[in-house]
């Protein structure tokens, strides 16, 4: 069981030519279970996006 959890978000969109979106994020984390354990998670993520319109 968890006592405690927690997640943030952090992240950029940038659109460098017209049919492509890049997005880069962060996403950071935390939780605490009855016990007294606990762990922690920092993740980078990545993608981009091409429009065929």
């Amino acid at each position: 069981m968890h006592r405690r959890a927690w997640q943030a978000h952090l992240g950029v969109i940038w659109n460098p030519l017209q049919p492509v979106n890049m997005d880069v994020a962060w996403v950071m984390g935390r939780r605490e279970t009855l016990a007294a354990e606990h762990g922690d998670m920092n993740r980078l993520n990545f993608w981009a996006k091409y429009s065929f319109n």
